[in-house]
């Protein structure tokens, strides 16, 4: 079993109507996520900060993202990308599916 230990899962999904690769985040990767949101005030700047930590972390396909870029996207587009990478990290109400 040892052996399995930092294996990346990844699957499809779909973003802005496109196939991206999200795979799902290691338990460190969460823990940290999770000590980060209680450190932060829910403020636009902050909920937006974390939204690019968590599609940066789970998107295979975001490397070349800037900050800038991502204020090019539709809110509403980052956090369903970033609820679908959480929920298949095992956070959430349809964990792992």
């Amino acid at each position: 079993m040892k052996t399995l230990a930092g294996l990346t899962i990844s699957r499809q999904c779909k973003f802005m109507g496109d196939d991206v690769t999200i795979r799902k985040l290691m338990v460190f990767e969460v823990l940290d996520l999770q000590s980060k949101a209680k450190e932060i005030d829910k403020g636009d700047d902050e909920g937006l900060a974390m939204l690019r930590t968590i599609i940066r972390l789970g998107c295979m396909d975001c490397a070349d993202v800037t900050d800038e870029d991502f204020l090019k996207f539709p809110l509403d587009e980052l956090s369903s990308l970033s609820n679908e990478i959480m929920s298949f990290s095992g956070v959430g109400s349809t964990s792992g599916k």
